[in-house]
């Protein structure tokens, strides 16, 4: 975790300044302080609490997070310089804003028809991507390979090159 977390925060602009050893030796320091905390009376309910609030939410968070960076942020600026701008924030804004919310909602108001949220989301989309394609003013194909799809095609054919040997 340690070098994950280092790779990161050297592979910013802020952290280019700063020697990798300096950036490992500050997060070990900052994981030695916040251990101690398991060392005492209530150590084994403090780790229970961490481990069960990492192993769930935070990765699904970060899993939504890598999914959200790769399929929708990168190769963004590229499509958006391509076409035109609107056309690739109504398909992000109308994906999140209908999947966000109308997921916390059927999970938390209710949570034994939670199965409705399922129709309700992809007739959502479908307006969305209609409204899209009349936005992008460009022929379907194009708009589906370069707006719904946006960095995903770029992306599957960069990780199945090496594999391929291509």
């Amino acid at each position: 975790m340690v070098e994950a977390t280092a790779t990161v925060i050297t592979d910013t602009s802020f952290g280019r300044v700063l020697p990798r050893k300096l950036v490992a030796l500050v997060l070990c320091a900052f994981g030695v302080c916040f251990s101690f905390l398991f060392c005492f009376n209530w150590g084994f309910t403090y780790f229970d609490v961490v481990d069960h609030y990492l192993a769930i939410y935070l990765l699904f968070t970060l899993g939504v997070l890598q999914s959200f960076g790769a399929g929708w942020i990168y190769q963004m600026e590229e499509t958006i310089r391509d076409l035109n701008k609107v056309t690739v924030w109504v398909n992000l804004i109308g994906y999140w804003t209908v999947l966000l919310p109308l997921a916390l909602i059927a999970y938390f108001a209710f949570p034994n028809d939670s199965w409705m949220a399922i129709p309700i989301f992809w007739g959502c989309q479908i307006i969305v991507w209609i409204i899209s394609f009349a936005t992008s003013k460009v022929s379907f194909s194009v708009w589906y390979g370069r707006v719904w799809l946006l960095g995903m095609r770029k992306l599957s054919r960069a990780i199945a090159k090496p594999s391929t040997g291509g």
